[in-house]
Parts: structure tokens; C-alpha cells; sequence
């Protein structure tokens, strides 16, 4: 009985398919489905489907035309959020494409690289010479006007407000020269960040292993970075408060006598000896980029003994010492002797 039942729905459906195809208006019939799933044929689709799929057949039921479902909002602004993401994606892809040509045609192997990268950091290192050269120049203009205002005021006398204007003028070009050494490092950090990325891509569009970039690479050689030397000041920029560790900090460290005690600097005499320390703090002003900061430069005597010190780890353990100091740390002093 079942069998014959289901011959006879079967039967049935067709019979009421090929009526709906004949009386189609022009022969058109759809095919779409209802929120239970069931599939229904007609030649008009109920209003609450017709933003459903459905498909448009011909007069012999024969798919012709399939309409997707309308989409939503939330699709509509998934599809358009992933057509920019792969615009991007394609834009990142050709501007590779075009730095790694550049690259290619640039530099013909890694020493290259190295060289161009070196070559970079050697004009920086002359421009911080000429700069330390003129800080060792106002520091001793600074000194010689300091004394010469002490001895005024030892003979009762008062520095006229032109001496004392050149005096503040000279501690503002040496606070400046000082910054301008600190920028200069930070485009050697950058210069050596850059072409690190670069050397790291050319190995792997030569498909290259990374090896030692020079002879020295093995020995260890360090360089010395002066922005391990700077400290922000507080969160509310009042460097007042961290002042006095900074004077205790010149006092314990340098080895020559404290010759300039200001708002703005601390500063000892030059060194005179092969093994003579001479410190210097400063006081930098915030600016736009950065909070106010505290940066403390360690003076050697510029002879080979001299420039030796500076290089030792006696040097490293006064540079690590002053961040530690400034936060308030307790730090074990070595022998300085």
C-alpha cells in the first residue's frame, strides 16, 4: 500500500508541475524553498520568499536563471570590510615587490649592505665628533666664567647682567649639544634597525644563510649606546625630584672636583689624568616627542690610557649605575682607582 501511495504523490507532483509549466505566464516557473525547508514550485513567488534563493526554470523545468538571497547588512559590510583587506593586502604585496627590486638592483651582495650601513653611521659618528668637540669647548668657557664670577663675588663685587646672560646662554648651547648627540644616536639605532631588515630580506630573496658579518663579529665588540645614559624624569616631569640623587650620584662616580652646581647641570672638572673620570648631568627640557630627561655623560682624557678607561668595564658599570641610581636603586660602588 505505501508503495502505491508514494507512486501516486509521485504521479501527482508532475501532473501539477507540467500544469504550472504550461500555464506559466511566458513559459517562467520558480523553484524555492519555505522556512521549513519544503520546496515549492509556481510561476510567482510568495512576497515573504522572494528575497529568498530561488531559481527560474523553462517550460521544461530546466534551470535557466538562479537568484542568490538577498544579503544582509551585516554581510554587505563583512564583504566590503574584506574587499578593502585584500585590497591592502595586494598594495603591501606590490610595494614588497618594488622595495625588493630596489634592493636587488642596489646592493650587489651582503657586504654591500654592510658597507652602505657603515658608511651611514661614520657620517653621524664625525657630526657627534664635531659636537663633542664643542661641548669640551663651552664646558670650558663655562668654567672659566664660573670662576671668574666667584672671584667678583669674593672681592665684592656682582657679574654684570650681560656676564651672567652669557653664562646661561653658554649652559643652554652645551643643554643643546647635548640632545643634538642624543638625536644623532637615535638615527644610528634606526640606520642600523633598517639595514638589519634589509640584510635579513636580501639573504632570503638570495636564499643566503646569515653569517658573521666581519671578522670582529666573533670577538664580541661592543658599541657604546649614549642613550642607555638618559632617564625620563617623573611621570609629572618635576626632574627636581630625582635632583639630588643626581648630585649624589657625580659625587660618588666622578673623580674630579664638582665645579658647576646648577638647576640645569652638574658638571666636574675636566679630566687631567689618564685614569680621571669627569661626569656631567644635564637637565633636558620636554619637548613636543619626548618628557623632560636627565642624561649623564661620562669624560675621559683624550689619550689612548684615556680612551681606554671610558671603554673599560670600570665606564659600563658607572653607565648602568645611573639608571639604577635615579630610580632610587641601591648600587654597589666599584673602585674607581
Amino acid at each position: 500500500m505505501l508503495m502505491e501511495y508514494r507512486k501516486t504523490l509521485k504521479f501527482t507532483l508532475l501532473l501539477a508541475l507540467f500544469s504550472l509549466m504550461t500555464n506559466a505566464d511566458a513559459g517562467r516557473l520558480y523553484r524555492w524553498v519555505d522556512n521549513q525547508g519544503h520546496v515549492h514550485y509556481g510561476d510567482k513567488i510568495p512576497p515573504k520568499y522572494i528575497k529568498r534563493e530561488h531559481v527560474q526554470l523553462d517550460k521544461h523545468g530546466v534551470a535557466i536563471k538562479r537568484v542568490e538571497a538577498a544579503k544582509t547588512r551585516a554581510q554587505i559590510e563583512r564583504e566590503a570590510e574584506l574587499a578593502r583587506l585584500r585590497a591592502e593586502k595586494q598594495r603591501l604585496i606590490e610595494e614588497q615587490r618594488a622595495a625588493d627590486r630596489v634592493l636587488l638592483r642596489t646592493f650587489r651582495n651582503e657586504d654591500d649592505i654592510l658597507m652602505a650601513r657603515d658608511g651611514k653611521i661614520a657620517a653621524i659618528d664625525v657630526i657627534i665628533q664635531v659636537t663633542r668637540g664643542n661641548i669640551r669647548r663651552f664646558k670650558a668657557k663655562l668654567t672659566e666664567m664660573q670662576q671668574k664670577a666667584a672671584n667678583l663675588e669674593r672681592a665684592g663685587e656682582r657679574a654684570s647682567p650681560q656676564f651672567l646672560q652669557e653664562i646661561e646662554s653658554t649652559r643652554r648651547s652645551l643643554s643643546h649639544a647635548y640632545a643634538t648627540i642624543l638625536q644623532k644616536e637615535k638615527d644610528k639605532d634606526r640606520i642600523r634597525a633598517e639595514f638589519a631588515q634589509d640584510l635579513k630580506r636580501f639573504r632570503e630573496l638570495k636564499n643566503l644563510r646569515a653569517e658573521n658579518e666581519r671578522p670582529h663579529a666573533k670577538q664580541g665588540v661592543k658599541y657604546n649606546n649614549l642613550l642607555d645614559n638618559v632617564f625620563p624624569c617623573p611621570a609629572n616631569g618635576n626632574c627636581a625630584e630625582v635632583w639630588p640623587r643626581a648630585e649624589n650620584f657625580v659625587r660618588t662616580y666622578a673623580t674630579t672636583p664638582l665645579r658647576i652646581k646648577s638647576e640645569a647641570i652638574l658638571m666636574t672638572g675636566p679630566p687631567r689624568k689618564d685614569t680621571d673620570l669627569s661626569i656631567t648631568i644635564v637637565r633636558l627640557r620636554p619637548t613636543a616627542t619626548e618628557p623632560a630627561r636627565l642624561f649623564m655623560d661620562l669624560q675621559c682624557k683624550q689619550s689612548p690610557l684615556g680612551r681606554a678607561l671610558c671603554n673599560s668595564e670600570k665606564a659600563e658599570h658607572i653607565h648602568r649605575a645611573f639608571r639604577q641610581a635615579m630610580a632610587g636603586k641601591t648600587v654597589k660602588r666599584r673602585s674607581t682607582k
